[in-house]
């Protein structure tokens, strides 16, 4: 079989690649960030440098080597996109610049938010995002379904069927408290 016969009898193997790998890295979080399109793009780059690099004397099919060579690229595009992500939020100073003459409009102002209390709350929120980036995916799903107030079982049940990690509730209990403490020390 030709390298050209691989790629069209196995191109299904890059969607469903693709869909197993969302799956365990967490839909939740990284949907948005990740489009599926780009993760189907290097799914199937890679479905093609297998089949270039596949060798039948190995003993084993070419679909075992297919999926992990996407899903090895899956996971570069994953970690390039996080390195990416953390640069991208490193949060400047949120002093309000005034405008350069000529800046605005005739008839347009500027607006700052004075109010001590409106900067000390941006700044909370600053340290906590640092503090979230900070985590493990499943620390970062936890907190984001508790911040939705979804209940303690179904989180459990979300965190067992995203990374398949058995988590009862008292876990779950537990857990919030232990990242509460984790924030209130990295705040300080």
């Amino acid at each position: 079989m030709t390298r050209d016969e691989l790629v069209l009898a196995n191109r299904h193997l890059a969607y469903w690649t693709v869909h197993r790998f969302q799956e365990q890295m967490g839909r939740v979080i990284y949907s948005v960030a990740l489009a599926e399109e780009e993760l189907i793009g290097e799914a199937l780059l890679a479905l093609v440098i297998a089949a270039n690099k596949f060798d039948p004397t190995k003993g084993y099919a070419f679909s075992t080597w297919a999926v992990r060579i996407m899903k090895n690229a899956l996971i570069d595009v994953y970690n390039t996109w996080k390195e990416q992500y953390q640069q991208d939020f490193q949060v400047q100073s949120l002093t309000p610049n005034t405008p350069e003459e000529g800046e605005l409009d005739e008839g347009s102002s500027w607006v700052f938010a004075q109010d001590d209390a409106v900067l000390a709350a941006i700044e909370q929120m600053e340290t906590f995002l640092r503090f979230f980036l900070c985590l493990c995916p499943e620390d970062q799903l936890l907190l984001r379904l508790r911040i939705q107030r979804v209940s303690q079982a179904q989180c459990a049940l979300t965190l067992r069927q995203t990374f398949g990690h058995k988590r009862n509730q008292s876990y779950i209990s537990d857990r919030i408290k232990e990242l509460g403490s984790m924030y209130r020390s990295y705040a300080a």
